[in-house]
């Protein structure tokens, strides 16, 4: 399941409550902890993705992976390694779709795409269920019902059916269900999710959840071809302007551009990830970029001391709602920004006409798909009454887009508002900064930011 306590959950209600009431199963029972349980001499490990990583000891015939979508990024091909093992493995994965091309989708695209076709009653003609074919409904919304796509009769979907697969020859079966085939379905409540075309959370639940397909609401949905590419060779200038962007998961994802000149736009010079902190410093010694922003939630300790180590030059940045510009902090080195008008920033600098940011025409692909996974949708705040807001929903790694957005930021705050050389500062020196703060003696040879232009 997507976590552990999800999983916990469902082996104490469910899986606990079945063995507790049935004498039979009691009996076969020799082990019953919530995370394994022995049956029958078989053990059965119940693991939520984000602790998948602790099931390298375990060897499996059969792993079920559930609602894949929400799984934690690595964690489907992890759990497949169990299986390396099994003279006759079996996996088996299932999922509420979220957005095209991504999860469940996948899997079921490259499958033999399976559909359950059931014949009319009336006219014979055999059918699988849509909405637009077989739901017919009154303008004022009140009745609707399930008619065949043929005859427009009533259609009795308790029929006997059966199975057709759109890739007779692929080896992968993959079966596609929706509401429409269950009598227990409520056809006013999908008819009104239906109809809320203003509200992008019910037509997300009507597609996902009602009619099971993966579906990508109206809004700005980044393309590659949205951006300019060159194909250029990064020179290094004497006075390098070069700002640097860090996004801290299980790796470090690194984008770093840079511009020969204040007259010319900013490049994307680098974008590489790395493992461990000392080789993000090895990264930053290379470029020595003039500011740089990583992302703070990922490792609040260690994103700390790392800061720490390079004052007024790396600053960690910290979602803050109320704050639609970035403020920043010398004495704390962090930088509050919103995190929706910190991704307009980068879209809109990449969008620019003339461009403010270019992008290699040679970008790895796994750059290219992380940038354009975000989807800026309308959300209500608070509920079902707030107002809609903006945000940016991914359900595929974007630490690339974020990576760049850091980046971007950092460049926006210091290199288009100065286009002076990075100032020497000797230690001898104290230094006032535009609010009046005496800053303390330095001992380094060169700093950037603010407190110095």
């Amino acid at each position: 399941m997507p976590n552990q306590v999800h999983m916990d959950d469902f082996s104490q209600g469910r899986i606990g409550e079945a063995i507790q009431q049935s004498p039979y199963l009691s009996k076969r029972v020799t082990s019953n902890r919530t995370r394994l349980r022995k049956i029958a001499g078989r053990a059965l490990y119940l693991r939520g993705s984000e602790t998948v990583i602790q099931t390298r000891s375990i060897d499996a015939d059969i792993v079920v992976n559930d609602e894949v979508d929400l799984f934690q990024e690595g964690a489907v091909e992890k759990s497949k390694e169990r299986l390396g093992s099994s003279v006759s493995p079996l996996y088996r994965a299932a999922s509420q779709p979220t957005y095209p091309e991504v999860g469940i989708d996948v899997m079921y695209e490259e499958s033999d795409k399976r559909k359950w076709f059931i014949p009319c009653g009336r006219c014979g003609y055999d059918q699988t269920l849509t909405w637009d074919d077989n739901i017919e409904f009154t303008t004022d919304l009140q009745n609707v019902r399930i008619v065949c796509m043929k005859c427009k009769k009533p259609l009795d979907i308790s029929a006997e059916g059966h199975w057709v697969a759109g890739y007779p020859g692929r080896d992968v079966h993959g079966y596609h269900v929706n509401k429409l085939l269950s009598p227990r379905a409520n056809l006013k409540q999908m008819l009104a999710r239906f109809s809320a075309v203003e509200d992008v959370q019910k037509l997300q639940s009507f597609y996902n959840a009602d009619l099971g397909i993966p579906y990508r609401p109206r809004g700005a949905k980044p393309s590659i071809t949205d951006f300019v590419r060159e194909n250029y060779i990064w020179k290094e200038p004497a006075g390098r302007d070069s700002y640097m962007g860090v996004d801290v998961g299980t790796r470090l994802h690194i984008s770093i551009i840079g511009r020969e000149d204040s007259l010319t736009p900013y490049r994307l010079i680098e974008q590489v990830y790395v493992s461990e902190f000392d080789e993000l410093d090895a990264i930053f010694r290379r470029y020595d970029p003039k500011l740089t922003v990583i992302d703070a939630r990922g490792d609040p300790r260690k994103t700390l001391e790392w800061a720490q180590r390079y004052p007024y030059k790396v600053y960690r940045w910290q979602h803050h709602p109320s704050k639609t510009e970035p403020a920043w902090n010398d004495d704390t080195q962090e930088v509050m920004f919103d995190r929706t008008a910190m991704l307009d920033l980068m879209y809109a600098w990449l969008r620019a006409q003339p461009p403010r940011c270019i992008l290699h025409s040679h970008i790895s692909p796994d750059f290219t798909a992380q940038l354009t996974a975000l989807v800026r949708e309308l959300v209500r705040k608070g509920g079902d009454e707030g107002r809609l807001v903006p945000r940016y929903t991914s359900a595929r790694p974007d630490h690339y887009a974020f990576a760049l957005a850091f980046a971007i930021m950092a460049a926006a705050e210091f290199g288009s508002r100065s286009t002076a050389q990075v100032q020497t500062v000797h230690k001898d020196e104290l230094v006032r900064t535009s609010v009046g703060r005496i800053l303390p003696r330095w001992t380094g040879s060169e700093i950037a930011r603010r407190s110095w232009r």
